[in-house]
């Protein structure tokens, strides 16, 4: 389900306008919106029977030594 389903679900489901249904989307998915709000206080996010989120720190990129060529490269950084 994309957003533009998801808001003409809502629309249909509680009988708001489109628009409506769009602002409240926005409203709490949006990056700048309540959910995100929250993340980038810190906090953790529970919406029991949708999910968990929580913001977390990516560890940095390893560095490992190629055995062929003997020189060092970077691995990428997990998340």
């Amino acid at each position: 389900m994309n957003k533009a389903e998801l808001t003409a679900a809502l629309a249909m489901r509680t009988k708001m306008s489109k628009a409506d249904a769009n602002r409240a989307i926005d409203a709490l998915f949006d990056d700048k919106g309540i959910i995100a709000a929250e993340l980038k206080k810190g906090a953790k996010v529970q919406i029991t029977g949708f999910g968990n989120f929580e913001a977390r720190t990516r560890r940095r990129a390893a560095r490992s030594r190629s055995r062929r060529r003997l020189r060092l490269r970077s691995a990428p950084a997990s998340s």
